[in-house]
């Protein structure tokens, strides 16, 4: 007796898994940015005009009223924070900064600091930083960071969140700053706002390290 053959038809979930497979796609992370990358690309495809860049508030129209005590309160959280040695005090964003000599570079660095430091803890952005500024040659500048291996930077900052994201962030920064702002970083929160991965906070606290403002 013929053993009879029945082609069973792949459901969409397993001929999606094999086909990932076939590409050599195995880790989570992986599918969900190789999905992301596809939906971007035909969202770019169908917006013709260019995006405006986007304008942050740094004043109210009108300010709100002063809280009531707000000096005193002030005044014992500040005086209570002056006995507490915390992680940022030893490894924040202006640590950064101190293995740099010259001055443009202090000031990337110190950016650099602030956009690996999202969703991370601060002993695992000082260490990433670290490691990168190993991986680039022994200085956190833009020309060492554009002239870099992305392999060799997703290596140094990998234990950070969102280190596939950030370390194409880091490579277009430089290439941002290279081009428009004379391989420095911006004296505007807007400026610095239109670099990819910064945000309001970001930029605030780069000019208030970077810069002193």
């Amino acid at each position: 007796m013929e053993d009879t053959i029945v082609d069973i038809p792949e459901s969409p979930r397993r001929s999606k898994r094999i086909k990932m497979e076939e590409r050599g796609i195995t880790d989570l992370e992986d599918v969900q940015e190789d999905e992301k990358s596809a939906k971007n690309v035909k969202s770019a495809a169908k917006s013709s005009s260019p995006r405006k860049p986007k304008v942050i508030k740094q004043t109210l129209a009108t300010p709100h009223a002063a809280p009531p005590k707000w000096r005193e309160t002030y005044a014992t959280i500040k005086e209570m924070r002056s006995k507490i040695t915390a992680p940022v005090d030893t490894m924040g964003c202006d640590r950064a900064q101190l293995k740099e000599s010259e001055p443009k570079n202090q000031r990337f660095a110190t950016l650099v600091s602030l956009m690996l430091s999202s969703q991370t803890k601060d002993e695992v952005t000082d260490a990433a930083v670290t490691k990168l500024r190993e991986a680039v040659g022994g200085t956190l500048s833009v020309d060492a960071m554009i002239a870099a291996n992305d392999a060799a930077i997703e290596e140094a900052i990998c234990k950070v969140g969102f280190w596939r994201r950030k370390a194409q962030y880091l490579k277009r920064t430089a290439e941002d700053l290279r081009d428009k702002f004379q391989s420095d970083v911006p004296q505007t929160v807007n400026e610095l706002c239109s670099l990819p991965g910064v945000g309001p906070k970001m930029a605030f606290l780069a000019l208030q390290v970077a810069w002193n403002m």
